[in-house]
Parts: C-alpha cells; structure tokens; sequence
C-alpha cells in the first residue's frame, strides 16, 4: 500500500508557479509524482488560484492594448467582455448604424 499524498506549503506554492507558467494539470503532477486526481483533490484551490491570477494578468494586458488604440485588442475586449459584434448593432446605439461601437470608443481614447 501506498503512502497516501500530504500537500504542504512548499507544494501548494509549485502548483501555483507552474500553473501560472502554463504548465498542465498533468506536467504538473507529473512533477509531484503524483496522480492527476490527487492533484485535482488536494490542490483545487491552488489551481482555481492559478488560473484566475493568471486571467486576470492577460485581461489587463488585453484592456492596456485595447487603451492605447490596438483595433484588434479592442474589437477582442468589446467582442468578450462587452458582448459587441459586427452582425447585431449596440442596443443603447438607436442613432445611427453607420457608426460602429469601436469607432465611437476610439474617439474617446
């Protein structure tokens, strides 16, 4: 019989690392020697942590380019976030089709 698995500080911390680099669940539990549903039990919260922290990182790159006037990080934000799309005008835009969403929001930048 085996030993059964006991996380620590040290090992909730590399879970964390790894999964904020990219690593997979797999890599990383291959890492811990362990199995991916002992990862998955006894790290959920570490990896949720990971995942989440590394979302946001990219979010407030993608919100930084879309400020700064990058079209395509701006039409990608609005498209995610704002639930924006070329086939279906804005519903709180009634003035005009011709104007865009993205066209407005640049001026305003």
């Amino acid at each position: 019989m085996s030993n059964p698995h006991v996380p620590n500080d040290k090992k909730r911390a590399k879970v964390i690392a790894f999964t904020c680099a990219g690593f997979t669940q797999e890599e990383v539990a291959r890492y811990l020697n362990i199995d991916i549903k002992t990862l998955v039990k006894y790290y959920k919260q570490e990896l949720d942590e990971a995942k989440y922290e590394k979302i946001g990182e990219l979010s407030d790159i993608a919100y930084q380019l879309a400020r700064a006037g990058d079209q395509k990080m701006l039409e990608f934000v609005l498209k995610c976030r704002g639930r924006w799309s070329y086939y279906k005008p804005p519903e709180d835009d009634k003035k005009s089709n011709t104007d865009t969403l993205i066209e407005k929001l640049i001026d305003r930048l």
